[in-house]
């Protein structure tokens, strides 16, 4: 898991490897949103369409994922043992156990991870810490991805509004620039072609220093745009 830090191949490795250390026969990631009231598939295998409608976005006091979540404990149930606590299309299914975790990061829950079995099974305590221990590591990693994809995705929000800033002030350097230039350009051949008094030559030499401060500014801002 800490090869990747793309958010899909992480929940996809998560389900894959967990099945594979516990002999699973399907598995799902799910996740709340982010008001906490309903719970989602993220990703899932080997489970049929009619259980991922029914888990899909409801209420999670409604589910036992949804407890496990609030609660922070591995819940085990089966057939046999409480069969009140399986969804409904798992009664209907090949499914005969189900182990549901809560994926932790910094000490909370993030998701759950769900091990549905065709035969019943029930967890031993070694095996209940290797589960928690595992919701962990997948927890910590789907934290680490969501992280990375808020950060590209903030990043590409930070380059948008510097291309626009940058053709803004193209934009309005250009504006400023081509009065800047006709002043200029007149100012020169008033000093050049006119008979102009000591007053009046003053005046313009001030005109053509303002708008030479002026014109260097304006390059000023098209350097820091850039």
């Amino acid at each position: 898991l800490n090869r990747t830090i793309d958010f899909r191949e992480v929940l996809e490795y998560s389900v894959r490897q967990t099945m594979d250390i516990f002999t699973g026969d399907a598995g799902a990631i799910l996740l709340p949103d982010k008001a906490g009231r309903k719970i989602f598939v993220a990703a899932s295998a080997n489970l049929a369409e009619d259980f991922l409608s029914e888990v899909h976005g409801s209420e999670i006091d409604a589910t036992i994922f949804g407890k496990v979540l609030k609660s922070d404990t591995v819940e085990s149930i089966g057939r046999k043992g409480n069969p009140g606590l399986m969804p409904l299309s798992m009664k209907r299914s090949p499914f005969s156990s189900l182990v549901v975790f809560p994926l932790k990061a910094k000490g909370r829950a993030v998701g759950v991870g769900a091990l549905f079995s065709e035969t019943e099974r029930v967890l031993e305590d070694a095996q209940r810490e290797i589960i928690e221990g595992i919701g962990t590591v997948i927890g910590a990693a789907i934290e680490n991805s969501r992280l990375h994809e808020e950060t590209i995705q903030k990043t590409r929000l930070l380059e948008s509004k510097n291309r626009e800033l940058q053709q803004f002030t193209s934009a309005i350097t250009h504006d400023l620039k081509s009065p800047i230039l006709v002043i200029e350009g007149f100012a020169r051949e008033l000093k050049r072609n006119g008979h102009l008094e000591v007053d009046q030559d003053f005046l313009i030499d001030a005109i053509m220093t303002s708008s030479g401060r002026l014109h260097s500014l304006v390059n000023d801002l098209l350097d820091l745009a850039r």
